[in-house]
């Protein structure tokens, strides 16, 4: 029970569906301490708190979580995705790449989430295009996948490719119409600024509002 709860707090600061993400983060990090003090076999426990310090910016301390989960289940295939999206946030792509691989590896059909990893690692690799393309991927398994268009608009912008971003950001707006570059400090974690900031930057260039 408080291995899904926890899951469910960790998520719904994730993904944006409360406007006390902080708050969310607490409750998924008591919940998964309580988990783990029943059974810390339990994969999705390091799980959990791998996510938590991650949206701390607790780059270090996410990718030790990300790791434990690895150890306790070395088959679990969401580990290694975790481990490559920590890494990936910390400033470590390459890493990152070889971690998603393994991710894939162990569950070779992936889930539309592995593949939004691999966009973001290629966007922080500056493969813009690439990372465009990977990105449509996920919007063909999953249109309604904010996250993924959001990123794709981004990506799509830096790779110079306005028109198509344009149309992207057009789509995340009538999606979302709350949406506001101001929201996305929390959602971003990134150590090193500079590639939030090309995030940023490529979002505005694509047309969505401060």
């Amino acid at each position: 029970v408080y291995k899904r709860q926890a899951l469910t707090h960790s998520r719904e600061a994730i993904d944006g569906w409360t406007p006390t993400p902080n708050r969310s983060l607490d409750l998924a990090a008591q919940l998964a301490e309580k988990a783990a003090s029943m059974d810390s076999s339990l994969p999705q426990v390091h799980f959990v708190t791998g996510q938590v310090n991650l949206f701390r910016r607790q780059h270090d301390k996410a990718i030790e979580a990300a790791r434990r989960t690895i150890r306790v289940d070395p088959n679990y295939a969401d580990g290694y995705a975790l481990l490559a999206w920590t890494l990936t946030y910390a400033g470590r792509p390459t890493d990152a790449l070889a971690a998603l691989g393994e991710a894939m590896r162990l569950n070779p059909r992936p889930p539309a989430s592995y593949l939004e990893i691999l966009g973001e690692i290629r966007f922080v690799q500056g493969d813009y295009r690439q990372s465009a393309a990977t990105f449509q991927r996920v919007l063909d398994i999953n249109p309604g996948y904010t996250r993924a268009r959001m990123w794709n608009a981004a990506a799509l912008a830096r790779a110079g490719l306005r028109d198509k971003a344009e149309w992207e950001a057009t789509e995340l707006l009538v999606a979302s119409p709350e949406f506001s570059l101001s929201r996305l400090k929390f959602a971003f974690p990134f150590r090193d600024r500079r590639i939030l900031n090309k995030l940023l930057d490529g979002l505005r260039e694509a047309g969505l509002p401060d």
